[in-house]
């Protein structure tokens, strides 16, 4: 686990700026403390941090072919490493190290820009063929990995994080219209753009080649969309309990401590109980509990877990939270606006359990699967709904609204909808009407109709032969998965220094059960075949646990103690002096939540996280770049 930095100059005759490399490379030190290395070759330049898991004495990045002439840096792990490089060197590939960095450039040396297909990690990779004089770019098929570029003044700069391109005085930090109005849509942004105009994210299972020709990106992997096998369920159960256990047992590869976050719930306690089975010391476990009224604490569910499972659990207890100094941190680390609150527990736990390991395996991925969500409810009974006549949907969509309580009022709204219409309303936090209310009337102006669906539009598409739950399913592995819960854990994990791995997102298991019918996602209830498959694996009382989110009590604390802290954000001077929301509609959504509106909690939310992020990366507080 890593991070990278590159600059690549379209001209041949030009030289990279050392300097800048390095202070890309110097942004992102907290995702490799423990070395860095580079490589400098007239119009090209890498850089690396490198956190040391693999080959510790011998694994130092940038790692080149034998003769010189392929060179590579990389952020991640590639797990079936060890069967590439068996299957190389009897292709003759000979290896200086012990680490899996060296595959690449010897599977490159095999198979060309396609050697991608090959490997089984999460991943962003840059590799410079100096023969071709070419740079390729890759990011894993599931977006574990984050990688931002900028092209801009004849060449292509690019790092793990946000942060390190914005060293660069020459990248603006122009808002784009778009990208802030998908926040305000989604509470993050789903699309390649980011917040800043000049700025993108490579999509995940897609490449990118640089040369003197310019810059072309391609996908190389998409979440497939094609209904799957006619198999009968216990095939299914089968197949799933071979996959998942033959990837866990793949990411327990370290040659450092290694644990599991614990929640207690069906996805965690399945990993650790895999865990278990595949090693023979306790698995060390790590787990936050909050002590304070109200259903946040499920600390006690992961103890009870823990215990059966005979792992060494700890569990960081927290009694009362510094709201205002750990805000700047975890928005600091997060890079772009993303308001999902749980980054903060996931911060918390993620330098919690780094006292103790330096890799940790993760439950995520299980929901956006199996259909774990409450809202994925809602496409279930799609199939049913549609069949009504459509004056009927909308006729109990308008007398829902007004009659039923909230949530079922959105759901009844949303069933009047087509697929697409009802998933937008569902997921939205600011509806479009909203949204137009709340932006200033220059930014209003820049909108131009522009809804921000448009890679929903393409998803949904693509899905045409899915029923609603896997629509919604589909969409969520390809949006709201990788650009805010996987980019959520790779930013909080890595501003510590720790290596969080995802066994249910190994592309095997998501090419299996993707297509696979909805009935054994969402049966009597959600994640059914999940359920089956863990049956035996972990303990009983779990398999029948309601979902529980990994929360806050950020309501009671924003109605209380925190109260000050919110006004000031949303309301005060600063807010309002940066001319982006409209004031009087900010007031509203503050009010609204005070009263207790629904949507009213997230939507002041987006709002007061957007401001903390503002005084971070516009206003250059926060916490101190390294």
């Amino acid at each position: 686990m890593c991070g990278i930095s590159g600059i690549f100059h379209f001209d041949p005759r030009a030289r990279v700026d050392e300097s800048l490399l390095h202070r890309l490379n110097a942004a992102i030190a907290h995702r490799g403390p423990d070395d860095d290395g580079f490589y400098v070759n007239g119009p090209v330049g890498l850089g690396n941090r490198r956190l040391s898991i693999i080959g510790l004495g011998d694994g130092r990045q940038p790692i080149a072919n034998e003769d010189g002439t392929v060179w590579t840096v990389y952020n991640g792990e590639i797990y079936n490493y060890p069967d590439l490089r068996a299957e190389l060197e009897r292709k003759g590939h000979r290896f200086r190290t012990s680490t899996d960095t060296e595959v690449i450039v010897h599977a490159y040396e095999e198979d060309g820009a396609d050697f991608v297909h090959r490997l089984n990690g999460m991943f962003a990779i840059a590799l410079w063929d100096d023969r071709r004089r070419r740079l390729l770019v890759y990011r894993d098929r599931l977006g574990e990995k984050p990688l931002y570029y900028t092209v801009a003044h004849d060449r292509l700069v690019f790092s793990s994080e946000l942060k390190a391109l914005i060293r660069d005085a020459t990248t603006s930090r122009e808002l784009s219209p778009e990208a802030l109005s998908a926040y305000l849509t989604f509470q993050y942004n789903p699309a390649r753009q980011t917040i800043f105009r000049d700025v993108v994210r490579l999509r995940p299972g897609t490449m990118l080649e640089a040369s003197a020709a310019g810059v072309a990106e391609r996908v190389y992997w998409e979440v497939p969309a094609e209904p799957g096998p006619d198999w009968p369920e216990e095939r299914w159960v089968d197949a799933l309990r071979e996959l998942l256990r033959d990837s866990v047992r793949r990411r327990l590869l370290s040659d450092v401590p290694l644990g599991a976050f614990l929640s207690g719930g069906i996805d965690s306690s399945s990993v650790v109980a895999l865990m278990a089975r595949l090693t023979e010391r306790p698995v060390q476990t790590f787990a936050v509990g909050f002590r304070v009224p109200g259903a946040y604490d499920e600390s006690a569910h992961a103890e009870r877990v823990a215990r059966e499972l005979g792992a060494e659990h700890h569990t960081l207890v927290v009694d009362s939270m510094d709201v205002e100094r750990l805000l700047p941190r975890t928005v600091y680390h997060l890079d772009e606006p993303v308001a999902d609150y749980a980054a903060i527990p996931t911060f918390l736990l993620s330098e919690f359990a780094r006292r103790h390991v330096k890799v940790v395996l993760t439950g995520e991925g299980a929901d956006e699967l199996f259909a774990g969500y409450p809202h994925y409810r809602l496409a279930h009974l799609l199939r049913h709904y549609e069949r009504l006549p459509g004056a009927a949907r909308r006729l109990l969509g308008s007398v829902g609204g007004r009659l039923a309580p909230a949530k079922i009022a959105r759901a009844l709204e949303a069933g009047a909808l087509d697929v697409m219409g009802s998933y937008h309303r569902m997921k939205a936090i600011f509806r479009p009407e909203e949204i137009d209310r709340l932006l200033a009337p220059a930014l209003r102006a820049t909108r131009n109709g522009h809804d921000g669906l448009e890679l929903f539009r393409t998803l949904f598409c693509r899905g045409e032969r899915f029923d609603p739950l896997n629509r919604y399913l589909l969409t969520d592995l390809s949006t709201w998965l990788p650009e805010d819960l996987l980019m959520k854990v790779d930013k909080m994990s890595m501003s510590v220094g720790l290596e969080a791995r995802v066994p249910f997102l190994d592309h095997r298991i998501v090419e299996l059960v993707a297509g696979m019918p909805s009935h054994l996602k969402w049966g009597r209830e959600p994640k059914h075949l999940l359920r089956r498959a863990a049956a035996g694996l972990v303990p009983d009382a779990v398999l029948h646990r309601p979902k529980h989110g990994f929360t806050l009590p950020l309501d009671r604390w924003f109605r209380a103690e925190c109260r000050p802290l919110a006004e000031e954000l949303l309301l005060g001077a600063r807010a309002r002096g940066r001319g982006l929301f409209d004031p009087t509609a900010v007031a509203a959504v503050w009010q609204g939540y005070l009263a207790g509106r629904d949507r009213a909690f997230m939507q002041m939310w987006v709002l007061l996280n957007f401001e903390v992020w503002s005084r971070v990366f516009l206003d250059g507080e926060g916490p101190a770049p390294a």
